[in-house]
């Protein structure tokens, strides 16, 4: 995550973690992801039928924010 354009926070999870995403994701985030028309739920569908491929999963920018989700 990003804010006013400086790196603030960079996690690397397991990738177990794409199949719960809706669960490690902060639940302030969920409706602003719906808002930008981006749903988890068909991101975790797409991922497990390409049989979770490295991709950039999402990215968002909300106010001064920015989000850039991805698998390697």
């Amino acid at each position: 995550m990003k804010k006013n354009g400086s790196e603030v926070v960079n996690l690397t999870m397991p990738i177990y973690s794409v199949t719960i995403l809706d669960t490690v994701m902060p639940e302030a985030i969920l409706p602003k992801l719906e808002q930008k028309g981006i749903s988890l739920s068909e991101i975790m569908t797409r991922l497990k039928e390409e049989n979770y491929a490295p991709q950039t999963l999402f990215e968002m920018d909300n106010e001064q924010k920015s989000y850039h989700v991805w698998i390697e």
